[in-house]
């Protein structure tokens, strides 16, 4: 049974630019973490539309959707995932936080001890909840 907040694993074309590409030659970190989809990430592109009363996110990108790659790995036995947005590069931080068993406040006090980060960065409340969260630039989740 699919969670609520898992993202869609279906095949699709990136819609736009791929600032952002996936790198997948590590076949042997890709098997010890159950990565999936394993080397085909780019055939799993999806969109997801975002209209809400917020303007954050339109007002950062332009743009009324996330045009995103997904891929989940197992840590500690449990499922996560991950989602970028391939055009912004901007990673849905939510579960790389649950990893390390901080709160779901976690992301936002990151934010505020990082000065300038926040402008950056962007809170997705309402829409799809495979969305909801913080989303961060690739630049920062890889330090």
């Amino acid at each position: 049974k699919r969670g609520k907040d898992t993202p869609k694993f279906e095949p699709g074309t990136p819609q736009g630019p791929v600032n952002y590409p996936p790198y997948e030659t590590c076949a042997e970190f890709y098997e010890e973490h159950c990565i999936y989809p394993q080397g085909k990430l780019m055939d799993y592109a999806h969109t997801y539309l975002y209209r809400s009363d917020k303007r954050e996110f339109n007002d950062k990108t332009g743009r009324d959707d996330f045009r995103v790659f997904a891929y989940q790995f197992l840590w500690r036995g449990v499922a996560r995932y991950v989602l970028w947005d391939y055009i912004s590069g901007r990673i849905r931080v939510t579960h790389l936080f649950k990893c390390n068993n901080l709160a779901k406040t976690a992301p936002k006090k990151f934010l505020d001890a990082n000065p300038g980060l926040k402008d950056l960065s962007y809170n997705i409340t309402g829409g799809t909840l495979a969305t909801q969260g913080y989303w961060m630039p690739f630049e920062c989740v890889k330090a």
